[in-house]
C-alpha cells in the first residue's frame, strides 16, 4: 500500500524523509494565507489577476526522491518560493 500526505506539513516532510510516506502536495501554508491580500495588492497596483501572470501559489508534488531538494525553511516548513517575503514587499511597494 502506498501512503501519501495531504499537505507539506513538517510531519509529512519528516515522513517522506523517513520513507514512511510516498508523496504529498507541496503548498505553502504561510503564503496561502496571503493570497487574498496579494490579490488586493495586485488590484491596487493596477496589475492583472490573470492566472497566466504567475500569480498562482506555487505547488509541487513532493516525493521521497525530491524531498531533500524541496525548498524548506530552517524549521522544515515548505517555502514554495524561497524569496516570497521579498516578493510580497516588492508587490506592496515596501522595504524590509
Amino acid at each position: 500500500m502506498k501512503i501519501g500526505g495531504e499537505s507539506a506539513s513538517t510531519a509529512n516532510i519528516t515522513a517522506l524523509k523517513k520513507r514512511t510516506r510516498t508523496s504529498g502536495p507541496g503548498s505553502r501554508q504561510r503564503s496561502t494565507a496571503g493570497g487574498a491580500s496579494t490579490a488586493a495588492a495586485r488590484v491596487f497596483n493596477g496589475e492583472s489577476l490573470d492566472p497566466n501572470n504567475n500569480s498562482l501559489l506555487p505547488t509541487q508534488l513532493i516525493t521521497q526522491d525530491n524531498v531533500n531538494s524541496a525548498p524548506l525553511d530552517t524549521d522544515g516548513y515548505y517555502l514554495g518560493v524561497p524569496d516570497y517575503k521579498d516578493q510580497y514587499l516588492k508587490l506592496w511597494m515596501m522595504s524590509s
